[in-house]
C-alpha cells in the first residue's frame, strides 16, 4: 500500500477541532460545539466518505481525515506519520483500531 503523511492543520484549525468535536466510544466524531458554523447540530456524528473510502471532516475550509482527528483528540498531538486501521475497515475510527505507522 502507498501511504502519505497526513495534512498538517494550522494552530487555529487544531483549536477549532478541540472546541468542536469529541469522540464517541465507537470512534465517531461527535459535534460538541458549532462555533457559529453550519456544521450539524450538537450531538450529531460527522464525517463524509472520501474517494479513498476514509471518513473526512471539514475544518475552516480544509478537509481532514477523521482517523487523524481522532488520533489528535486522543493523544494531544497531530500524527506525523500515516494512521493505519488495524482491522482494515477505513470507516472504523475507534481508538483501539487506529495506530500510527512507522515508515522509517
Amino acid at each position: 500500500m502507498n501511504y502519505t503523511k497526513p495534512r498538517t492543520p494550522t494552530k487555529e484549525q487544531l483549536a477549532a477541532i478541540e472546541r468542536r468535536y469529541t469522540i464517541s466510544d465507537d470512534g465517531k466524531l461527535i459535534v460538541k460545539s458549532r462555533d457559529n458554523t453550519k456544521i450539524p447540530k450538537v450531538g450529531t456524528a460527522v464525517g463524509t466518505i472520501n474517494t479513498q473510502g476514509h471518513l473526512s471532516v471539514g475544518v475552516m475550509g480544509q478537509k481532514f481525515r477523521c482517523h487523524h482527528t481522532v488520533y489528535f483528540l486522543t493523544n494531544g498531538t497531530w500524527p506525523n506519520e500515516p494512521i493505519h486501521h488495524l482491522n482494515g475497515c477505513k470507516t472504523d475510527n475507534s481508538v483501539d483500531n487506529i495506530a500510527m505507522l512507522d515508515l522509517a
